[in-house]
């Protein structure tokens, strides 16, 4: 997926050690290390959940969606319990 590459928007491995604004209900932070944030999107966006949301239209229900995939990595947490049911 060449849109989580930052490399695709122009950003070069000098911009790693960059911090950047990504918001309070992203990751839990408000800001973060660009390299960190490649690394928490690639574990989002790359594993074997997936969840396609943008075609969405309303941008609350998008933004709780997003931010529910973000704050955990897109890793849900299930209990022992839960996780014998399925």
């Amino acid at each position: 997926m060449p849109e989580l590459d930052y490399k695709h928007h122009g950003f070069s491995e000098a911009d790693l050690n960059e911090t950047v604004t990504v918001g309070k209900y992203v990751y839990g932070k408000d800001t973060m290390k660009f390299s960190e944030l490649a690394e928490a999107l690639k574990q989002t966006y790359l594993g074997t959940i997936g969840l396609e949301f943008m075609h969405v239209q309303d941008m609350e229900q998008r933004n709780w969606l997003q931010a529910k995939m973000e704050s955990v990595l897109n890793k849900p947490l299930f209990t022992r319990d839960e996780k014998s049911i399925y």
